[in-house]
């Protein structure tokens, strides 16, 4: 029975031995099991879980959504999950992860890798770029991208934000040393997740200069001048 794998960033997948589980069906059931994994430090009533996920609907109509989105997740995960070990722990009126589930989580290991290339842990610049490489490889998009709860935002909003700092250092890193491609490989990606931020794209410009790209530094000038008059447009 292999470890259950939960990846969030970019949207929604479980994997069990390096083979996709097939999804759950319910977008409900997917984003309740996202939110228990990511707020697993307690259990949580079900007037809770049904208060947040469906707060338009009465409350009894709220508690069969919540059993029916409960009994898929359950479904889903049984095949190959060790009945010792089971994720989802409902006691009484209460559901939560077990603490003795086997599974491993891609915002766990986001976070844990950025801690480790905090200044404070690692022995070398190049030591920090390399787990920051890492970090920034795990990060294949958005906290359940596609998915547009509101009890997502706030976490989507906090990695989005752990991820451009680690993308800006990182750029930092690789161009200190003189590889400028590989750098400049790191600034695209910061433009474009982050197109809104003028200096991200000034990172893309300087490095395709130095790279004596001066047409792709024209190109991002254009792009970026395009993208903040198209806001500017927007707000007035």
């Amino acid at each position: 029975m292999g470890t259950l794998e939960i990846s969030l960033l970019g949207g929604f997948q479980l994997r069990r031995d390096g083979a996709l589980v097939e999804p759950i069906a319910l977008r409900a059931g997917r984003s309740l099991l996202a939110y228990l994994v990511l707020n697993r430090e307690r259990p949580h009533t079900r007037d809770l879980l049904a208060g947040t996920f469906w707060p338009d609907l009465p409350d009894s109509r709220a508690r069969r959504r919540l059993s029916q989105a409960l009994w898929q997740v359950q479904a889903r995960l049984a095949a190959g999950e060790d009945p010792h070990r089971r994720l989802l722990a409902i006691a009484g009126d209460t559901v939560g992860i077990s603490p003795a589930a086997d599974f491993w989580l891609d915002v766990d290991e986001f976070e844990w890798t950025l801690e480790q290339a905090s200044p404070s842990s690692v022995a070398s610049r190049s030591q920090e770029a390399e787990l920051l490489a890492a970090a920034v490889r795990l990060y294949r998009g958005d906290l359940l991208e596609g998915m547009y709860d509101d009890w997502a935002v706030p976490d989507r909003e906090r990695l989005s934000e752990r991820f451009l700092r680690a993308l800006e250092r990182l750029t930092d890193l690789v161009m200190s040393r003189g590889d400028y491609e590989a750098a400049l490989i790191h600034a695209r990606r910061l433009a474009q997740h982050a197109p809104m931020r003028e200096e991200a794209h000034q990172r893309v410009m300087r490095l395709a200069v130095l790279l004596g790209r001066h047409n792709d530094a024209i190109r991002q000038y254009e792009i970026c001048r395009r993208i903040l008059a198209d806001e500017l447009g927007a707000q007035a």
